[in-house]
């Protein structure tokens, strides 16, 4: 099966857990997905909303300001026109910016990023940024044989059953629920609770989705989306050394995971200002706060 390996590194200590979670084996929980089986569907999977593709008429009419953009940076170019007296004004805006987290549902630094630091950042900026979870961090996939020779494959958790159930509670919120700030609000809510796993129907339920689409979810997929999350970390980090581990627009350097921790809003704020024309009215009145 899979296993990782301690890596050494210029690390930030303070950012590593409590323990080691490969210490000893035995410390290690075993996922479990058996949750009541509702037998009610499950709505589609999280897609963030999109904007829509500018018209070719649009493209035409600004045509003559693409000279100016620079080639490094996708930009959207929206032609605006008051209806009153029939001027045309040009509004440039590029790219959104990429918030990746890899974290742990039982992890207190991935606990306190998510109420204290990603969900007022993003209710307050959510149509400048893109988030995208993965609850999985530094979990284990294993490929175990019982006596009888019978294969099958097991998570693992550094903090043990509970916190894979938490994980996978969360990754069927992330698949089930349609809007990103719903799916960021449920699960601050969860890591406020000192028991994530447990506070997951309170959290959900209190965000008007139905506690029965996440359990359908849990029993029928739960494994399977977990898998998922484990193999879409690894693509990002092969060996995650500690959490939360925060990418901003691809950038997972150490300068950048302590400033997400310590102050997302300001880090948001400057790469918005990079990226676009306009600064954002939360972003300004922050400033001047200064």
């Amino acid at each position: 099966g899979h296993r990782q390996k301690k890596r050494s590194g210029d690390v930030d200590e303070s950012f590593n857990e409590f323990n080691d979670p490969f210490e000893d084996r035995r410390g290690i929980g075993r996922f479990d997905n058996r949750v009541e089986d509702t037998g009610i569907r499950e709505q589609s999977s999280l897609t963030d909303d999109s904007v829509r593709q500018d018209t070719h008429s649009q493209h035409r009419a600004s045509a003559d300001m693409h000279a100016d953009l620079d080639d490094k940076t996708s930009s959207r170019i929206l032609l605006a026109i008051d209806k009153k007296t029939g001027n045309s004004s040009v509004h440039v805006s590029k790219a959104m910016v990429q918030i990746t987290v890899i974290y742990e549902s039982y992890c207190p630094y991935s606990r306190r990023f998510m109420y204290s630091q990603l969900w007022p950042v993003y209710h307050q900026l959510k149509e400048y940024l893109n988030v995208t979870l993965y609850p999985f961090g530094k979990a284990q996939i294993s490929n175990d044989t019982d006596d009888d020779g019978h294969t099958a494959t097991n998570v693992y958790c550094p903090h043990g059953v509970k916190e894979c159930q938490g994980n996978t509670i969360e990754t069927c919120v992330i698949k089930v629920v349609r809007e990103t700030l719903k799916v960021i609000k449920i699960i601050a809510c969860m890591s406020e609770d000192s028991a994530p796993d447990t506070a997951g129907k309170r959290c959900v339920t209190a965000t008007g989705v139905e506690w029965s689409l996440i359990q359908s979810c849990v029993a029928k997929h739960g494994q399977e989306y977990l898998l998922e999350m484990g193999e879409n970390t690894w693509k990002i980090e092969p060996e995650v050394m500690r959490v939360p581990l925060v990418v901003v627009d691809g950038e997972t350097s150490n300068a950048v995971e302590v400033t997400a921790q310590k102050d997302l809003f300001a880090l948001v704020c400057h790469r918005i200002n990079v990226d676009n024309l306009r600064e954002p009215e939360a972003c300004t009145a922050r400033r001047r706060r200064r």
